[in-house]
């Protein structure tokens, strides 16, 4: 599909780069494929290439993992085949299917992608690919609840960019529409993408989906945040925090409370309160009490902490929860990611057998935590409970 819109030019030995001139700021559109693993060298120049457009992102993809991802973030996204027929699935019998206007699929995806791209991103986005793609509504009561779009060629159909009105969920509306786009392309082989970690990839495998391979992309969305040769990750250490260090939690402690955009951060004092006092007082002295610290540039600048505890993701005695914190320079460069998974393995050689944790649904780091493992178990209204099985 990114032929559509893209031109792929060759870059260096291992890369290629992918260009929509307009719609220069879309990731998917304006990334680096790798051929094989780039050096640090071409690394450099991607990066010099990047700053030199105007971009303040880098994103690599390709077929295979990287062996050094160069301290960006890592995602995978599954190419799903269906393969079970859908005439079985259980639909909503009240739906409506049409081409949706221009006007109504601005309307629909601002709603769901204005607040996280920015309304700008959003409308120029949709009318780009309108350009191109064919879009599928479905209606409810004449108000569109749902829509996606196709690209179909040489007897294959690929189904992308499915929303569901968060008003309309729980109703098979998902369902109803993706049986539709398999109706109407009857004879063809159907298959979508999703995120490895996204409670969506869930839903298609019950649906009769199978994973038929991988992208594994590498991103970074703050160039401003990646220094020296090819940013601060390289330079990072990780360790097991010392009997004499547990001081450290408590400022930590206060680093990882989530505080939404435009919400005054609390008094550091708040860490004092008991409830969230549990999580540092007596460090050490329990069984599932471990801590891994990240130091950069000769300091401690994250930390991963687990222990059994009566707190907002406890879920047994026997399971440890989480917690993770990093200061606001070391974010979105990968660090977290490798901090979860270096406890992740400590634990399961300890011989625990599950980790739970809770993070509100608005934080992003969500995310990360399904990248690495952990799945929703339980919810309210403003957090998820995660539990990671080892």
């Amino acid at each position: 599909m990114a032929e559509l819109f893209s031109e792929r030019k060759p870059f260096s030995e291992h890369l290629f780069k992918w260009e929509d001139n307009l719609l220069p700021d879309k990731y998917d559109h304006n990334c680096f494929e790798y051929t094989d693993q780039p050096t640090k060298e071409e690394f450099r120049k991607a990066l010099e290439y990047q700053r030199g457009r105007g971009d303040t992102f880098i994103k690599l993809e390709g077929d295979r993992p990287l062996a050094d991802s160069f301290g960006l973030e890592p995602d995978i996204t599954v190419t799903m085949v269906l393969k079970h027929d859908v005439r079985e699935w259980k639909r909503n019998k009240n739906l409506r299917f049409a081409v949706p206007s221009i006007e109504e699929l601005e309307e629909i995806e601002l709603k769901h992608f204005g607040p996280v791209y920015g309304d700008s991103f959003t409308l120029r986005n949709v009318r780009r690919l309108h350009e191109k793609l064919r879009y599928h509504g479905v209606y409810m009561e004449n108000v569109l609840v749902g829509s996606c779009y196709t690209f179909s060629w040489d007897g294959m159909v690929c189904i992308d960019g499915l929303i569901v009105d968060e008003a309309y969920r729980n109703q098979y509306i998902a369902t109803s529409m993706i049986a539709h786009i398999a109706e109407t392309y009857a004879g063809s082989t159907v298959f979508l993408h999703a995120d490895e970690a996204d409670t969506p990839k869930e839903m298609y495998l019950k649906m009769g989906f199978e994973i038929t391979d991988h992208l594994y992309e590498y991103s970074c969305t703050d160039l401003q945040g990646l220094s020296g040769l090819y940013g601060r990750y390289t330079d990072v250490g990780f360790r097991e925090l010392g009997d004499e260090e547990t001081d450290l939690l408590k400022d930590f402690l206060y680093e990882a409370i989530f505080i939404p955009e435009g919400v005054e951060p609390p008094d550091r004092s708040i860490v004092d309160l008991p409830e969230l006092a549990l999580y540092y007082e007596d460090f050490g002295k329990g069984q599932a009490d471990h801590c891994i610290l990240a130091e950069a540039e000769g300091k401690a600048v994250g930390a991963v902490w687990t222990r059994i505890m009566d707190d907002y993701g406890h879920v047994d005695e026997d399971t440890p929860s989480f917690a993770i914190s990093l200061y606001k320079e070391y974010r979105s460069l990968g660090i977290g990611t490798m901090m979860m998974r270096l406890m992740l393995d400590l634990l399961k050689t300890r011989g625990f057998r599950k980790a739970s944790l809770a993070v509100q649904k608005a934080n992003p780091a969500v995310k990360m935590y399904r990248k690495v493992g952990f799945r929703t178990i339980g919810e309210n209204d403003e957090e998820y409970i995660l539990v990671c099985e080892l």
